[in-house]
């Protein structure tokens, strides 16, 4: 079950092809992509292309709370050979909202061109950000449905738990201008074309047992929004959904999708300011906007009190839960509860912005110290991130950033980014976390999958981007005079 449920949510965002690596890659400006993250920033070339599909592939997974390992240990006796999901593992590691979140992006088409004191650049790319949030209450099943102080029956809340996302295309075009020597400004709009979202509008569940123990009742208040092409739900003889499958040919379900009927618009903002020589201040605004779903879309409900006849989720003697065996139960009891009430659902997501603020100080001609302050917004959750960076640039055709990281409760984060190359072709590769070893899980029907396992965090952005002129001001030779006798 906990192998299922962590493969679904990184398979979620997979499906279709945002930013991952911001913390390492905002200073690093010899790469053009980094004006994604400050529409500021200008590359030091005076035209770019990128490379096709391959100038900025990026995919990351963040886990607010625990690494794998924390949980998932080897068993002893029997189970010897087995994963064991350790559940005091994960008690003492979750805050009291947590998430697991997979983003990934791709950029079909991009390209950047400097004219006197503005650049302007633009870019066509693939974008998929994925979530599952829940609160600490949902550990609550480990104690069972019996309160040991009072001798009677304890309620479990499950309130608050959301899986929410979406993908999309953003078609953007962005202008930047250097005001004077100490100034520059830039701002990018996009339009946006949505594939598919899921969005949970409200949550409230709660499973109340009576007073005899003999009976247990799951109480349910929740909305769930849906948009996907081809989306085909099945139904039992009362009307509620026992099934969801993608039709290819759209029968007895949702369209195909059309370009530009979900359509939404972004912006962001970004602003430099060189104080002196030395210190240089960043802010930028990214991903505020939204997206509205107005075709393929469903609005399914499930509000009610529904006998709970699953697994016994009171302590053993030992006094262990068997925890995957009652999360089952409720998945299982909830997924057979929604009913669709409207099959044309129409409804708003809003993208996950990201604020930035920070600063750098040259050290050297070639290398420079920088702080960066990251806030996600990530509908009610806060991703906050603070990053030490040194950034040196010894070679035009040689750069590299090293960062240190404390975000998703975590305080081993080391990144590196490295830049080969200059004109014509330039390779980059970008990680906010080095340390993302990998960990092989091993499904009981043969399957594998390879996820971080040592760490909360893991993520990549790597591209190929061709340029052409450098945007230094040529050295003017000075004219030749000749003395008269």
């Amino acid at each position: 079950m906990r192998k299922t449920i962590i493969s679904a949510v990184l398979l979620a965002a997979s499906l279709a092809g945002a930013k991952a690596q911001d913390k390492t890659l905002y200073y690093m400006t010899r790469v053009p992509q980094a004006s994604f993250l400050n529409s500021s920033a200008t590359p030091d070339f005076s035209t770019y292309v990128g490379f096709p599909g391959l100038s900025n592939v990026s995919a990351a997974y963040n886990n607010s709370s625990f690494a794998l390992v924390d949980v998932l240990k080897k068993g002893t006796g029997l189970q010897r050979d087995s994963l064991v999901f350790d559940i005091d593992g994960l008690s003492k590691n979750i805050g009291k909202m947590n998430f697991i979140r997979v983003d990934n992006n791709i950029d079909l088409l991009s390209f950047g061109f400097r004219v006197n004191h503005f650049y302007g650049h633009f870019n066509i790319s693939s974008k998929t950000s994925a979530g599952y949030s829940y609160p600490k209450g949902l550990v609550d099943l480990r104690y069972g449905n019996y309160d040991f102080k009072t001798n009677r029956p304890r309620t479990i809340n499950l309130n608050d738990m959301a899986v929410n996302g979406f993908s999309y295309v953003e078609l953007g075009l962005g202008l930047s201008q250097e005001v004077n020597e100490k100034l520059s400004v830039g701002g990018r709009f996009k339009v946006l074309s949505g594939l598919a979202a899921i969005r949970t509008s409200k949550l409230k569940a709660n499973i109340v047992t009576s007073d005899d123990f003999q009976k247990s009742t799951l109480n349910v208040d929740a909305e769930m929004f849906v948009s996907a092409p081809n989306l085909t739900f099945g139904y039992d003889s009362e009307g509620k959904i026992n099934d969801v499958s993608f039709d290819d040919n759209g029968a007895n379900g949702s369209k195909d999708y059309k370009i530009g009927s979900n359509l939404g618009l972004g912006v962001d903002f970004g602003a430099t300011y060189k104080m002196n020589d030395k210190l240089t201040f960043y802010g930028s605004l990214v991903d505020l906007g939204f997206i509205r779903w107005n075709s393929n879309g469903y609005k399914v409900v499930s509000k009610g009190s529904y006998d709970f006849s699953g697994a016994d989720i009171t302590p053993d003697e030992n006094g262990d839960v068997d925890f995957d065996k009652a999360m089952e139960a409720i998945g299982d009891t909830l997924k057979s509860k929604f009913t669709p009430t409207d099959k044309n659902a129409k409804f708003t997501t809003l993208l996950k912005t990201k604020a930035y603020f920070g600063a750098t100080y040259s050290a050297l001609s070639w290398l420079s110290c920088g702080a960066l302050l990251r806030g996600g917004f990530y509908g009610s959750y806060f991703d906050p991130a603070v990053t030490l960076s040194a950034n040196a640039t010894p070679f035009k055709a040689l750069a590299f950033s090293l960062t240190y990281s404390i975000y998703n409760r975590s305080m081993n984060n080391f990144g590196a980014g490295i830049v080969v190359g200059g004109k014509p072709i330039q390779l980059y590769i970008v990680t906010d976390n080095i340390l993302s070893r990998m960990v092989n899980l091993k499904g009981d029907d043969g399957s594998s999958l390879l996820v971080p396992g040592y760490t909360r965090s893991m993520n990549i952005q790597f591209g190929i981007n061709l340029f052409f002129g450098w945007k230094g001001k040529k050295r003017v030779a000075e004219p030749i005079t000749c003395d008269q006798p």
